[in-house]
């Protein structure tokens, strides 16, 4: 017997909210992809204008919402605004790219090629692992140390070491940040 469902339950204003966020995620990531900026590069903001300004009030205290549209977007803020154009929702992102935003965007790339690495070496997720890096460029090393602490935890590894090259037995792997050649490896 499958259960029936309870219609007084359904909520629709939190559809029709949830519908709004995504809706503007669409545009958002949308916007992202026409400026060739991919969604792991971290963002400062986006302004998210709506056609109703009662629904500017309403939806800024909104707080859950609001988190939900800025980790799908990638911003450190969101701010909403009220539009005159007939469109429904529209976004612009602050496509202007800070040192510091660099760096969280390098991070990501960095956790996201670890965690392939894992992946490709059949590891379950509590195996710890030792992983390191090696850049010639000494900006690039100095970046990566600075990160090595975070990017350590989130992949679950021990440590993060980095330097000019790899270890002699490290299957390594090569990936590109910054535009600089980076060599990587998890033991």
């Amino acid at each position: 017997r499958w259960p029936k469902a309870d219609e007084r339950l359904i909520d629709e204003r939190l559809l029709s909210d949830m519908a709004w966020v995504r809706a503007a995620a669409a545009a958002g990531l949308e916007q992202r992809a026409s400026l060739k900026i991919p969604v792991r590069q971290a963002l400062a903001a986006a302004a998210v204008f709506l056609k109703d300004p009662t629904e500017v009030g309403r939806l800024s205290a909104k707080s859950d919402l609001l988190d939900l549209l800025r980790a799908e977007l990638n911003v450190e803020t969101i701010s909403l605004q009220a539009g005159k154009d007939a469109e429904t929702v529209r976004v612009e992102l602050d496509a202007r790219l800070t040192p510091e935003l660099k760096e969280k965007g390098m991070q990501r790339e960095l956790v996201r090629r670890f965690m392939a690495l894992r992946k490709a070496k059949g590891l379950k997720p509590q195996d710890q692992v030792t992983a390191c890096a090696a850049a010639r460029d000494q900006g690039l090393r100095d970046t990566l140390e600075r990160l090595s602490g975070a990017i350590a935890g989130e992949i679950k590894a021990k440590n993060l070491s980095v330097g000019t090259e790899l270890p002699p037995h490290a299957e390594e792997s090569v990936i590109r940040l910054d535009d600089q050649e980076v060599q990587i490896a998890i033991e």
